[in-house]
């Protein structure tokens, strides 16, 4: 999100921005004020845009492009020169992988029309003009279709220069960050650590100790039965694993504001792992500093079962992710005599009302542009949170243009040892196979991962 307002900044220095809205936009206000103060917790601009210009296109296009690509090279040379730079020479030929991956990744492409652009960019999108680099040898733990960073190939004889490249860079960051099984790419890895050198990376701090991870969202409702009853065994248990626990175990600010006041205050800031018991007895899930051994382990696992019988049941496996996105816009666009900026306005209204109503039922939005909504919350609350989202889009394009207007949605609701990539990846699915597609619009689908 931050990378398309840099390249829509770039673009509105030769042109008018007329889709999405963007007056009052948080990310895209930060972007054009010089990235000013601390920027906005939440992604709002959409990876796509409309301009109107009297410039030639390719004008604007260049704008935009040199706009992205000044701002992705921050980011990505930030990374490097702060956590693969000191470890590249136990790598083969690790900084020419990366190259070829922070530099063959993103694709850009552009359409240029008279009065208007409705279905170009669409039409343009099918013809496939962007290939990504060929990528030889072992691949990324996360992104599989990318090589990993060390370059070294465990069938070839490098399984050993492989873990030594790791366990260096591991020691560095730290194994909450970066597991024993894990080996990542370019991208990856950037995605995994831009945010905690956001000053370098993007020009304003960003706060990764207020973003919570699933397996937190989802132990919100257990979270709240601790606090209220059970702080004691909480107190007990939380000591015990402080006299062992690494960096990184226990954060420094809470992740989510309504357990602020929670005392004690640290148990509200461990890292999720540490909240199952089936996890807390993984040293790979939940490792331990050395003097933490087997016995060490046994008694904390202990000690969580006992707040466990306080509240009278274990932190939740499950939490859910909901996708949302507006019904047929290009129809909404021409009923309004083709006037997109009126639509633009029904959508920003809505945008603004979006993170409340997600923090309404304990949970964390993602991102919110355009019609677009993506946010995790606890599962109790998961269903109630798309209804209102809904009626909130339906009221916002009511208020701005008198028209009636749909949502869809789809809820997954997942395990927390499901990949976040799979749980995503059908969430979408079900929005738009089902939701949309299947069920005629206007239409929550949901499913359960096991």
């Amino acid at each position: 999100s931050y990378l398309a307002a840099r390249a829509m900044s770039g673009a509105a220095d030769h042109g008018e921005i007329v889709r999405p809205r963007v007056d009052d936009d948080p990310l895209f206000g930060w972007v054009r004020g010089g990235r000013a103060g601390l920027p906005p917790r939440i992604g709002s601009v959409p990876n796509h845009f409309v301009v109107r210009s009297d410039a030639g296109p390719e004008e604007v296009v260049a704008a935009a492009e040199a706009a992205f690509y000044d701002a992705w090279r921050q980011v990505y040379q930030a990374v490097w020169d702060r956590y693969l730079r000191p470890v590249r020479e136990l790598g083969n030929q690790t900084e020419r992988i990366w190259r070829r991956q922070v530099e063959g990744f993103w694709e850009v492409t552009w359409v240029a029309g008279e009065g208007g652009s409705h279905g170009l960019l669409a039409r343009r999108k099918h013809w496939r003009t962007h290939r990504l680099p060929e990528e030889p040898g072992d691949k990324c733990t996360v992104m599989p279709d990318f090589q990993e960073l060390s370059g070294h190939v465990r069938g070839a004889g490098g399984r050993a220069a492989q873990q030594r490249f790791w366990d260096e860079l591991r020691g560095r960051v730290g194994t909450v960050e970066l597991r024993d099984d894990e080996s990542l790419c370019a991208i990856a890895f950037i995605k995994r650590f831009f945010a905690k050198i956001g000053k370098q990376t993007i020009g304003g701090e960003l706060d990764v100790d207020n973003w919570p991870s699933t397996l937190y969202v989802g132990a919100v409702p257990w979270l709240r039965e601790v606090r209220d009853s059970a702080a004691a065994e909480a107190k007990e248990y939380v000591t015990a694993l402080s006299g062992v626990a690494i960096d990184g175990t226990i954060r420094r600010r809470v992740p989510l504001a309504e357990f602020a006041g929670g005392e004690p205050s640290e148990f509200f800031r461990l890292d999720a792992n540490y909240y199952h018991p089936g996890f807390l007895a993984s040293e790979r899930l939940a490792p331990l500093r050395g003097d933490g051994g087997d016995r060490a382990r046994a008694e904390l696992v202990d000690l969580l079962r006992k707040v466990n019988g306080s509240v009278g049941s274990a932190a939740p496996v499950y939490y859910a992710f909901l996708l949302a996105d507006g019904d047929r816009l290009g129809e909404q666009v021409a009923r309004a005599g083709g006037d997109a900026g009126k639509v633009s306005a029904a959508l920003s209204a809505f945008g603004r009302e979006v993170d409340g109503i997600v923090r309404k039922y304990h949970g964390v939005t993602v991102y919110a542009g355009g019609d677009d909504v993506l946010a995790m919350l606890p599962v109790p609350d998961a269903l109630r949170c798309a209804d209102e989202l809904a009626r909130a889009y339906a009221a916002a394009f009511q208020k701005a243009i008198g028209q009636e207007a749909t949502l869809s949605a789809a809820v997954v609701f997942a395990h927390v040892r499901m990949p976040v990539g799979g749980a995503l990846a059908h969430a979408r699915d079900l929005l738009e196979r089902v939701a949309k597609d299947g069920n005629g619009r206007d239409s929550l689908a949901v499913a359960v991962l096991k």
